[in-house]
């Protein structure tokens, strides 16, 4: 949400279903990692939010996990 911290291992190994930091195309963003269809040639961002659509990851794009994170810190509003 925006406003929360959230903490980011760099070290840590990226799984199938892991939430992470992913550098794509100049910009960042944090998404689940779908690795599913690797066999295929691609994988997927996917969003914990339904309204945004997931982003298909192939190797023309320019793509780094930049890390997983670990916690999320949530900021409440007054």
């Amino acid at each position: 949400s925006d406003g929360d911290i959230a903490v980011i291992d760099k070290s840590r190994e990226p799984k199938n279903g892991s939430v992470i930091v992913a550098y794509i195309n100049n910009e960042f963003t944090i998404k689940y990692l779908d690795i599913t269809h690797k066999s295929e040639g691609y994988i997927e961002l996917k969003p914990a939010n339904e309204k945004y659509p997931v982003i298909r990851i192939n190797g023309n794009d320019d793509f780094e996990v930049w890390g997983v994170v670990v916690y999320v810190i949530k900021s409440f509003k007054v």
